[in-house]
């Protein structure tokens, strides 16, 4: 019959179960990271002119609301896919563009400013379709900022990937 010391057994336990916690919890920490950084990399408006000096690219501009149930779809199963992600940040400059924001935006040597009857200045300029605005709208502006593609409604990531592949 072998004695264990119950003191020397549960310091192991104690160790053992901090150390399984702190790898798990590295564990979803690089996850973490790792799907943040396939999907889609957002730029600001205010920083679109000193990337543009940089590197001259296409426009994806993404226009959304918080409350339109199609756009959270087209954020979370389109823009964080891995194909779609890498075929974006490789090419365009990605903008989101909340339709109901109140911040003045500069874009094109011009201020748009917010919400005023219904939605942001710019939202309606680049989304309005027959005097409409539909939710989401994906636009894709080219190196000289003119339209290439608009799509109104949700954008699958088959159909974007599909444009994009074709479009090089």
């Amino acid at each position: 019959m072998k004695i264990v010391n119950k003191k020397h057994s549960r310091g192991n336990s104690i160790i053992l179960l901090k150390s399984s916690w702190l790898w798990l919890g590295l564990f979803f920490l690089l996850g973490t990271f790792r799907i943040q950084a396939q999907g889609v990399q957002w730029t600001n408006f205010s920083d679109l002119p000193d990337s543009l000096h940089q590197e001259v690219r296409p426009l994806l501009i993404f226009i959304h609301t918080d409350w339109c149930k199609y756009c959270a779809l087209q954020d979370h199963n389109t823009f964080s896919q891995e194909t779609v992600g890498k075929l974006v940040n490789e090419r365009f400059y990605a903008l989101r563009l909340n339709a109901e924001s109140k911040a003045a935006i500069p874009f094109l040597n011009r201020t748009y400013r917010g919400v005023n009857e219904h939605y942001h200045e710019l939202a309606t300029f680049l989304a309005a379709s027959q005097g409409q605005v539909v939710f989401p709208t994906t636009i894709i502006l080219s190196k000289k900022f003119q339209l290439e593609k608009k799509w109104t409604g949700f954008v699958s990531p088959d159909l974007l990937n599909t444009y994009l592949t074709q479009s090089r």
